[in-house]
């Protein structure tokens, strides 16, 4: 008897621990999708770093919606009582457009803001007190959109592990591709320090589409149908361009027959296909209706005429390849979906072939052919996040059909693609990556460097020394440690100085450590009013894609107006290797 309770007993107990355990592994999409989260906060916080600005440059125009129509509720008074446009959409010029009819339209989708909708209340409705800022924008806004980006990221995370289910992908192979996906691809970047932008929002509504239409295609469901409709108006009213992911469907469907099926299945059911185009519409016509309340249209092409396609002009190699933003340069991990061509060849899946092959030249002939086809100041090639799915999705099948020495490999390829973009991240973050003039001899100048010392390097101006007038050139006799000290009565008319270069012949060493100083005193109160100090490598010639050559260096400074001031400048870090001479410093006005 006490035997036969004992065996009930571990009986009921496995079957506990089993039903229980079996509930867990249904929740593989929330644990995945949440570990990989948590790697990504992790990596943002203790190596590529916060940002106190997250709403910024296109990212404004998507956010500005929302304290337009919460603050200032001036969405549909874009123009002031006199007929001129009022002061927030002025000094937002960058995102709005003026129409045919003499009215303003902000040109970028509202989609993300409706998404961004229940965090910004958050920010605007649970946080008080006094915050320093434009209102809209202080620190409790650009916050809110850091955690908008956040869920919507991980709602990306799941609606992967459900796409790649129906593909019979092994859980632990796509709990690797949603760690490429956050970490391995330009996307920790948008999500990170430019979170207003449309990306990740796109590409949770682009992953819940393909998830739904492909289940709808495999099993015909009207339910599945129907949540494909919403999430392709959605698709719609985030980023109309993105209507580009229909020409995906051939490859979700999985085959001729049930793309062909699924059709059908519709034609038959017109009533349900009506339903579906409903849902869409709706969409289309909630974005017809807010370009209505501002500028009086229904339809418009909101970007400016010199916006637009030049199809006769694709950029096809620079949009893959450039230095300048290449996709496969900045993202080399989604070169590994090109693996997955030699699989459908050995195993005949021609049409599989043919149909993702042909997406992705469809995708990558449109956007290179976008009249700025690097699509402006930004990190890699961000056009390309929101269809990341069918990229993702023949990795995962390499690596579910890969033998087990090829898995490792790819493997190990895929964790070299997490750190490069980890540190490419951090370098364009942090200045040493430039925003838009990028090329081969920039980037192999500073591949891999993190040093403080890096940062802003490529970011050297140059001036049209036509505008300036050279009011004194000094040589500096002291290139040691100790202050050179320079008094502005030793300047001509040095109330007029707003530019000061410093120049010498040196070795440029890489390995350098040296700080070249600037300081300019008050005579007045002796108090300092500028203080700049700058490495000595970026002195060295921005032409020459090495250091350790010996050059005249130079660097120039925009410093203030003064009536009169002392001017001091000395070399601090100088290593017995850090070889200078002919050291001086030019004063310069501007042409009047």
């Amino acid at each position: 008897m006490v035997r036969g309770t004992l065996v009930g007993k571990i009986i009921l107990a496995f079957k506990s621990f089993y039903t229980r355990f079996y509930v867990l592994a249904k929740l593989n999409y929330f644990w995945g999708a949440l570990l990989t989260l948590v790697l990504f906060i992790a990596c943002i916080n203790n190596y590529i770093g916060n940002t106190a600005l997250r709403i910024q440059a296109d990212g404004i125009g998507y956010y500005d919606y929302l304290p337009a129509t919460f603050i200032y509720h001036d969405l549909h008074r874009i123009h002031d009582s006199s007929g001129k446009l009022n002061v927030r959409v002025s000094e937002l010029k960058g995102a709005y457009v003026e129409t045919g009819n003499g009215n303003w339209v902000n040109k970028y989708a509202p989609g993300t803001a409706v998404l961004q909708l229940p965090f910004f209340l958050y920010a605007h409705f649970c946080v008080t007190g006094p915050t320093a800022g434009k209102l809209g924008y202080q620190l409790p806004y650009q916050n809110s959109v850091f955690y908008a980006a956040l869920f919507y990221l991980f709602l990306s995370l799941v609606f992967t592990y459900l796409l790649l289910r129906t593909y019979q992908i092994s859980p632990w192979i796509i709990g690797f591709i949603q760690l490429l996906l956050a970490l391995a691809t330009s996307l920790t970047h948008y999500v990170n320090v430019e979170a207003s932008f449309s990306h990740v929002y796109s590409l949770f509504a682009i992953t819940a589409f393909l998830f739904f239409a492909r289940k709808f295609f495999l099993e015909q469901q009207s339910s599945s149908f129907l949540w494909s409709s919403f999430f392709f108006g959605l698709i719609l009213l985030l980023r109309p361009v993105n209507i580009l992911i229909v020409a995906a469907l051939p490859f979700i469907s999985g085959g001729f027959e049930n793309l062909k099926d699924g059709f059908l299945y519709l034609f038959k059911r017109w009533f349900l296909a009506v339903k579906g185009i409903v849902i869409i519409a709706l969409f289309v016509c909630f974005l017809s209706f807010v370009w209505y309340i501002q500028c009086q249209q229904w339809f418009l092409n909101t970007y400016e005429s010199e916006e637009g396609f030049y199809f006769l002009n694709p950029q096809f190699f620079n949009i893959l390849f450039s230095y300048k933003k290449g996709l496969f340069v900045y993202t080399p991990v989604l070169l590994i979906a090109f693996f997955s061509l030699i699989f459908w060849v050995k195993q005949k899946q021609y049409y599989t072939l043919y149909t993702w092959l042909g997406f992705f030249l469809l995708l990558t002939f449109i956007l290179s052919s976008w009249w700025s086809w690097f699509y402006g100041c930004s990190y890699g090639l961000r056009a390309y996040i929101d269809f990341y799915p069918v990229f993702f999705i023949p990795i995962a099948i390499v690596l579910q059909q890969a033998k087990k020495w090829q898995r490792i490999g790819i493997i190990i390829l895929g964790m070299a693609c997490v750190y490069l973009n980890l540190v490419q991240t951090y370098q364009y973050k942090e200045y040493i990556l430039h925003w838009i003039d990028m090329d081969k001899m920039a980037y192999w100048k500073v591949f891999g460097k993190t040093e403080r010392k890096y940062k802003g390097i490529l970011w050297k101006r140059t001036y049209n020394f036509n505008t300036y007038k050279l009011r004194k050139e000094i040589n500096l006799t002291s290139l040691q440690d100790s202050v050179c000290h320079i008094s502005s009565h030793e300047i001509p008319n040095f109330s007029e100085v707003s530019l000061l270069g410093i120049t010498f012949h040196s070795n440029m060493r890489e390995a350098s450590n040296m700080l070249v100083y600037v300081k300019l005193k008050s005579v007045e109160d002796s108090a300092y009013y500028y203080d700049y100090h700058v490495p000595l490598i970026h002195f060295a010639d921005p032409s020459l894609d090495k250091f350790e050559v010996w050059q005249n260096g130079s660097y120039f400074l925009e410093i203030p107006t003064a009536p009169e001031a002392q001017i001091e400048v000395f070399f601090m870090g100088k290593h017995a290797a850090d070889t200078l001479s002919n050291a001086s410093i030019n004063f310069y006005s501007k042409v009047q």
